[in-house]
């Protein structure tokens, strides 16, 4: 009776030690797969970064709302730009039907300053900072992981092909110096996924805050930007983005939603 109590004891304590060993190792094949994973990523952002010569049409739509009911303002923008990218450095080429709607908005704006103006409500969101990240999306993404947290990868689909998804967290510096004084939540995320060899195919960003300034003065920010890339030549571009930002405070309400989307053309 003895021995078989001794037998049963060590058979519970063979079983727990191989319940640890086994969970041991599926942690640490997740931190490999994870670790595997950034390495891939860290690599092909290394590799996708070519000079070749690059014409592309970069298209946007834009729509602002400023204020709330009878005080509503709403503006839209919508722009088409063709853009060069070559070892003479980087231009933007406004097509002359684009000139000629602005001149007419400008005409229209100084008769009347609500008038209408979405060609140079578009044109605003075609800047330098606006453009460049989506030529060169290998450098902007590896900015945000510059300054971001590695949480951990795990197998995913992207449009219904296998994928590797990496999650990240972004620090509350993502936020000006005078929001951050007076931010009291922060939630922020920056999510990457890859294919096998680790190229990028999309990547979403999500932050959000709320906090309270001068006691009676609550606010809260809202910024989402989801983004779509593909290599060409050795260089990886984004040929989708949407960007969104909500913020209100002090009676005050703000939503801007920015879609812009890249072709590459022949010339």
């Amino acid at each position: 009776m003895i021995k078989t109590h001794i037998l049963m004891v060590g058979l519970l304590v063979f079983c727990g030690c191989a319940t640890a060993i086994a969970a041991d190792d599926g942690a640490g094949a997740d931190a490999d797969f994870s670790q595997a994973s950034l390495r891939d990523l860290k690599a092909s952002l290394a590799r996708l970064t070519a000079d070749s010569n690059l014409v592309a049409e970069v298209v946007v739509n834009s729509a602002h709302n400023a204020g709330e009911d009878e005080e509503l303002v709403s503006r839209t923008g919508a722009a088409r730009v063709t853009v060069v990218d070559d070892d003479t450095g980087l231009s933007v080429r406004y097509s002359t039907q684009l000139l000629q709607q602005m001149a007419a908005e400008a005409s229209a704006r100084a008769a009347d300053s609500d008038a209408p103006t979405p060609a140079y409500d578009g044109v605003d969101e075609l800047s330098l900072p606006d453009i460049q990240p989506m030529l060169r999306a290998a450098r902007a993404i590896g900015q945000e992981l510059d300054s971001a947290e590695f949480i951990g990868a795990e197998a995913d689909t992207y449009q219904g092909n296998n994928a590797r998804r990496l999650d990240f967290a972004l620090g509350e510096d993502r936020l000006t110096k005078r929001q951050r004084k007076y931010v009291k939540e922060y939630d922020g995320s920056f999510t990457v996924w890859i294919d096998e060899q680790g190229a990028p195919l999309a990547s979403r960003t999500r932050i959000h805050a709320r906090g309270r300034a001068f006691i009676v003065i609550s606010f809260s920010i809202t910024i989402e930007s989801d983004s779509h890339y593909r290599v060409d030549n050795d260089r990886l571009i984004t040929t989708r983005r949407a960007d969104y930002q909500l913020s209100a405070g002090a009676g005050e309400r703000s939503e801007r939603l920015v879609n812009k989307t890249l072709e590459v053309i022949d010339e």
